[in-house]
């Protein structure tokens, strides 16, 4: 951003650039700093290209119709923030990036190891309920069972003086629970990566 201020000549105009920018990086606080200056970037090559076009007489009234061209800041960036959210929420919980993670980090420490290989069980159990609750469409004799001495027991069909749990609740029931269980290991994996990082 400095850069500009070579340009800028103006005092008066270079405080409304930079006062513009103090209130743009107010509401972009949130965003990690990498996002924060890629957006300032892409602003202040806008606001000094409509700088440079305007026919104002002065540096200050051409600094300030370039400003208000744009917008207020606090209006105009509450949807890049949302976007830039959700993209952030959906990449979190994208297969691709936490198998990436959970392969990555084995290699970084025997704590990381272990950590990795629970998650990863975790993951494989999530799989095996959700393709357990999955099976009941193509094979109605899976279920959860008890018999008559209170043993529980997983099978494809019943035996000899056993009832069946939940029935057709399966399917809900572990597709639900799968996916409970995927969103709070994945919330688990990205604390671990966030506190791997700042170390």
């Amino acid at each position: 951003m400095d850069s500009y201020k070579d340009l800028i000549k103006d005092p008066t105009a270079w405080r409304i650039w930079d006062q513009y920018f103090k209130r743009t990086n107010y509401v972009l606080n949130e965003l990690p700093r990498e996002q924060r200056e890629e957006i300032n970037k892409e602003i202040a090559e806008k606001i000094y290209a409509n700088f440079t076009m305007d026919g104002a007489f002065d540096d200050a009234h051409r600094m300030l119709d370039a400003v208000e061209s744009l917008g207020e800041p606090e209006e105009y960036l509450k949807s890049i923030i949302s976007d830039i959210k959700l993209s952030r929420i959906l990449s979190r919980y994208n297969p691709v990036n936490i198998i990436r993670s959970i392969f990555h980090s084995p290699f970084t420490g025997f704590r990381e190891f272990c950590f990795s290989a629970l998650i990863g069980i975790g993951y494989l159990f999530l799989l095996a309920l959700f393709f357990f609750s999955l099976l009941k469409i193509f094979i109605p004799g899976t279920g959860i069972y008890i018999e008559s001495n209170g043993a529980l027991f997983i099978g494809f069909s019943a035996r000899p003086d056993s009832t069946e749990l939940l029935g057709y609740w399966l399917i809900p029931a572990g597709m639900i629970l799968s996916l409970v269980i995927y969103i709070a290991l994945t919330n688990i994996l990205k604390h671990f990566s966030d506190v791997q990082d700042r170390k």
